[in-house]
């Protein structure tokens, strides 16, 4: 999830308060929260610099250049803290409390969870390559002709075993590889040569969640 950056005040003195609330409770939690030091210890400078040039921007001094610098220090400090609240506060061990405390929205509940792969994935079609290889074509059931991978999904499980006779029960295909590019070229032993490869695929999604079985799949290895 990324962070909306509408928890960063827009008038500066809102910022500067929000600003010691939030180091204060990166300094407090940043083991808790599995925030590195180096890390804590540059948003904490950064957020010094540009607290001492507002205030000098505030005085009888202000000019220009002081502007300039000051514009400079809060574009670099606005860059960090997004960069860490997006990275570091992915975290899932940082509850909401603690975002909340920090001066952070909650995550975003709204979003659409992915599920299960409902579709299955079908090989469409076989070819030995010679060299004990194999190219297999595959495609989403629900999107015949399309070789892209279903929104959600990291890759197509292939499940398979090489042997004499062609094996017609899913637990008995043993190796499995992920298949992440269409075609996918599948590399066999030597002994495999003169066997026949049974096959069949799921799609996987993001969380290692399979989807249904597609048919078994046979060819002869060359």
């Amino acid at each position: 999830m990324r962070e909306h950056h509408g928890y960063l005040p827009d008038k500066e003195a809102e910022l500067i308060d929000w600003l010691d609330n939030f180091t204060e409770k990166l300094q407090t939690n940043k083991a808790k929260w599995q925030i590195p030091d180096a890390e804590v210890t540059e948003i904490v400078t950064l957020s010094t610099d540009f607290t001492a040039k507002h205030a000098k921007c505030a005085g009888p001094d202000r000019s220009k250049t002081l502007v300039e610098e000051k514009d400079a220090a809060k574009a670099a400090l606005v860059a960090k803290i997004r960069a860490m609240v997006n990275f570091r506060f992915a975290n899932p061990a940082i509850p909401d409390v603690d975002r909340v405390s920090a001066g952070l929205h909650t995550k975003d509940k709204g979003r659409t969870p992915i599920g299960v792969p409902a579709t299955r994935c079908l090989v469409t079609d076989l070819k030995p390559l010679g060299g004990f290889r194999v190219e297999l074509y595959f495609q989403d059931e629900a999107a015949p002709g399309s070789r892209a991978i279903p929104y959600g999904c990291n890759g197509a499980l292939l499940s398979y075993a090489f042997g004499p006779e062609k094996l017609t029960g899913y637990a008995l295909l043993k190796e499995s590889r992920l298949m992440t590019n269409n075609p996918f070229i599948l590399q066999l032993p030597p002994e495999a040569e003169g066997k026949f490869l049974s096959c069949a695929c799921r799609w996987q999604n993001n969380k290692g969640e399979l989807g249904p079985w597609s048919e078994i799949m046979y060819i002869a290895v060359s």
